[in-house]
């Protein structure tokens, strides 16, 4: 049976632990202020350092490091900005997105010609050239 004293709320599964919410003349606030509610499990009583998993998964394939050559690799970068390409739809009417990414001015330091190039974010694919 569930009889809380006068001035005191106590939810009946913390009942043995004290109220939580006090009432009356003291100032309101939590009985219980400055206990850990949320602890890491390092901060636990109960914690075991040695019985955590020391869980190791070794690979099926073993896969050789391989050089990727986006061939700019013979150009200096002359100019470099964040943009939005767009690209107009003549059928309805209606400019596209095309990508997000680096805008880069490259030129070729043996031909001295410039070139410009957009990669897209994350993917890195090209979507002006």
């Amino acid at each position: 049976c569930y009889n809380p004293k006068p001035g005191q709320v106590t939810p009946p599964s913390q009942s043995s632990k004290g109220p939580i919410f006090q009432t009356g003349n003291k100032s309101p606030g939590f009985a219980r202020a400055g206990e850990v509610m949320f602890a890491s499990p390092t901060q636990r009583e109960d914690y075991n350092p040695e019985a955590e998993a020391n869980v190791h998964f070794k690979p099926l394939v073993d896969l050789p490091e391989v050089a990727v050559k986006t061939g700019e690799e013979e150009e200096e970068a002359v100019f470099s900005h964040r943009a939005k390409l767009f690209r107009f739809d003549n059928k309805i009417n209606q400019w596209k997105e095309r990508g997000v990414g680096d805008m880069k001015l490259l030129r070729n330091k043996s031909t001295n010609k410039t070139r410009v190039i957009m990669r897209r974010d994350q993917v890195l694919k090209i979507c002006c050239n």
